[in-house]
């Protein structure tokens, strides 16, 4: 198609055109008037004197009118070529359509017809972008990594926990494999099934990610294939599951721990009990030493029954809000544990040294610490020989808050079982913390009172070095609005 010549030119043209056409007109009448030698005679008159007077009027007279149309042809074509443009312009920009001022008659109801179409296609395209903002915010609330790929498996664009999950700065993303970012067999197998059109369903598995292990659940779907669309490709869905499947493992862990604690003594009771039955009373001594062992065996039920109870309500959501803490010195809390435990330490020989208990002033529930302390204590004087001592001590922390220690002389603690010492029915030596009449649950409720308080517990034990447990509590619960990461995790070992 040729393009035809700009505006200003086709009437510079067109002018000229006319101009040239009213020349040659007053040219003839010219050339006649001087042929008839300026005058007519009442025989001749000039007109019939030449034809060339005729042939000027009509070439003036014919010019006119072509001249007229021309110019209105000319008019109506450069303001149908000004709305082009300012179509043009519209199309290529989000402005609204800036339509000349004179437009025409002809032309009028084609710029209204525009006009409101344009404002349909603003106001559709404000409920497009007001529904996009929704799900933007949508896709970024969501608590699972969603990942965009086009058809070649490289990222178009992720939400903030893709972003997180696998550690990467979200700009950087776009554009790059997911080879290159993930490298795990059973993804790319997942990828590759959804490119084939599989129907999608979730796999888990593990990733490595950063140095760490991230187990994650993962579908994939293909998008965009109908038509060999160039926008296909795939959405990939992560959810991290790694701490659902270790409440899982802890849970299960528990439950057959707890079933284990608890049929060790219920059968010992029921085997006395039925012992008693069949032999009966009638020698008194073996009796009542039967009868001791169902008691200790009892005791120990109902300790156990006790603490999981205790650490139940620890783990309340509601703990936080019935602590009650109130302002006491460590000193006293020390003082009260000391005394309760006093004869069990005396009956094995141990010396309770507190030279080093300060006098600090804490804001905290002092039940509650003082079980705290009193399983620490406790466990010191069931581990260590006889005849050796266990220190306490008190101290002020920089941030105003506690640090109360606990430190014996027993066999020490390997490094391998620090991380597990404060899980429910841990031990380290399961026979021996039996024998000792433990729940498998002190260190654990210790753990629980130091979070409970946005405190943290901490250990420092070596094979033949004895151990040091130190519970350290802030100045006063809840300051913050947010728990410190170590509070919330509760455990620190050294």
């Amino acid at each position: 198609m040729i393009a035809s010549p700009p505006p200003t030119r086709r009437r510079r043209v067109a002018a000229t055109l006319a101009l040239l056409q009213w020349v040659a007109g007053l040219a003839c009448i010219a050339v006649a008037w001087w042929h008839s030698g300026g005058q007519g005679s009442p025989e001749r008159p000039i007109l019939e004197d030449s034809g060339g007077w005729l042939v000027g009027a009509a070439v003036l007279l014919g010019t006119l009118p072509i001249s007229v149309i021309a110019a209105v042809a000319e008019a109506r074509r450069d303001r149908q070529e000004r709305l082009i443009a300012s179509l043009e312009d519209a199309a290529g920009s989000e402005r609204r359509l800036e339509t000349p001022n004179e437009v025409g008659e002809e032309l009028g109801p084609v710029v209204d017809s525009i006009r409101r179409l344009e404002t349909a296609w603003f106001d559709r395209l404000a409920r497009l972008e007001v529904r996009l903002e929704e799900q933007g915010g949508l896709l970024e609330a969501l608590g699972s990594g969603l990942i965009s790929l086009d058809r070649d498996q490289r990222v178009r664009s992720m939400n903030g926990a893709a972003a997180a999950l696998l550690c990467l700065e979200r700009d950087a993303a776009p554009g790059r494999l997911l080879q290159e970012i993930v490298r795990s067999a059973p993804l790319h197998r997942l990828l590759g099934r959804a490119t084939t059109g599989a129907e999608p369903r979730p796999e888990e598995f593990a990733l490595s990610i950063a140095g760490r292990e991230v187990m994650v659940q993962a579908t994939c779907s293909r998008v965009g294939a109908e038509g060999g669309s160039d926008r296909g490709g795939l959405l990939l869905l992560l959810t991290d599951v790694t701490r659902l499947r270790r409440l899982e493992s802890l849970r299960s862990d528990f439950a057959a721990n707890v079933s284990h604690e608890l049929r060790t003594p219920i059968t010992n009771i029921k085997g006395y009990v039925e012992t008693l039955l069949e032999v009966g009373l009638d020698d008194q001594e073996q009796g009542r030493r039967f009868l001791d062992i169902v008691r200790r065996n009892a005791d120990r039920l109902a300790a156990i029954i006790e603490d999981l109870l205790t650490l139940a309500q620890l783990e309340g959501p509601e703990a936080r809000q019935r602590l009650e803490p109130a302002t006491t010195d460590a000193s006293r809390l020390v003082e009260a544990v000391v005394e309760s435990l006093l004869p069990a330490a005396e009956a094995r020989g141990i010396t309770l040294d507190r030279r080093d208990v300060r006098s600090v002033r804490t804001t905290v529930n002092a039940a509650l610490v003082e079980q705290a302390l009193a399983n620490l204590v406790s466990n010191a004087i069931k581990y260590s020989p006889e005849g050796s001592t266990v220190r306490l001590s008190t101290s002020s922390t920089a941030d105003g808050g506690v640090r109360f220690c606990v430190r014996d002389e027993g066999p020490g603690i390997p490094a391998e079982h620090h991380e597990r010492l404060f899980e429910r029915f841990y031990r380290v030596d399961r026979a021996r913390s039996r024998d000792r009449g433990g729940t498998g649950l002190g260190l654990s409720i210790v753990k629980h009172i130091a979070a409970v308080h946005d405190g943290r517990v901490e250990v420092e034990s070596a094979p033949g070095a004895g151990s040091e447990f130190r519970l350290i509590l802030p100045a006063r619960p809840g300051l913050g609005e947010e728990v410190s990461e170590r509070g919330r995790t509760g455990t620190t070992t050294t």
